[in-house]
């Protein structure tokens, strides 16, 4: 009647609450280890809050932990019978729904595009939209939350972006966006020419 609560530790765990989320179910976590049911939950871990949900997450939470290998709690109460975070703390923070984009092409290595491509869609279901490094001035960013730039040299990838790709890149950060630069790529925003 209150929660559905489930440990954080697995790829199923994750591929869960990243399914749940993008059917538009809210999902939130907790950012302390978490009291809840009557068992422990490590920091982390996911809550789908009854209340916060339409009805059909009872049935969709049931459907969708068949054969993950994952154990979801029912809580029927907001709070702790020890410690002091439950359901109902304020340690408890709600996820926003990932809505990302991979940079793909030119400077970017196939291989590191590749182990994303395989991670995101085959093991944790994520969907996500490749966007082509020269295309990415004229991207409509403001769809996506999580821009991530995969290995790759960050001199090349900062001339093949250019002065236009750059302002844009850096527009979406200043309002909020996030952008994770990964292996060589992570030089990227500290460049002279990038400054971010």
């Amino acid at each position: 009647t209150t929660a559905y609560v489930w440990s954080c530790e697995t790829d199923g765990a994750l591929r869960l609450a990243l399914r749940l989320m993008q059917e538009d179910f809210r999902i939130a976590t907790s950012t302390r280890p978490l009291r809840a049911g009557g068992r422990d939950f490590p920091r982390g871990s996911f809550l789908a809050r009854v209340e916060r949900n339409p009805e059909s997450l009872h049935e969709r939470i049931a459907e969708l932990v068949l054969g993950s290998g994952i154990t979801v709690a029912a809580t029927h109460t907001a709070y702790t019978d020890r410690g002091d975070t439950g359901v109902g703390s304020e340690a408890v923070a709600s996820l926003k729904r990932p809505r990302v984009a991979v940079l793909v092409d030119g400077s970017v290595s196939p291989s590191a595009y590749g182990w994303l491509w395989f991670l995101f869609e085959r093991r944790l279901g994520l969907r996500f939209t490749a966007l082509r490094v020269s295309a990415l001035a004229g991207a409509e960013l403001h769809r996506y939350n999580v821009v991530i730039i995969p290995d790759g040299s960050p001199g090349a990838l900062a001339r093949a972006l250019g002065e236009g790709g750059i302002a844009t890149l850096k527009d979406w950060v200043s309002r909020g966006g996030t952008l994770i630069c990964l292996d060589d790529a992570a030089e990227f925003p500290t460049l002279k020419s990038v400054g971010l």
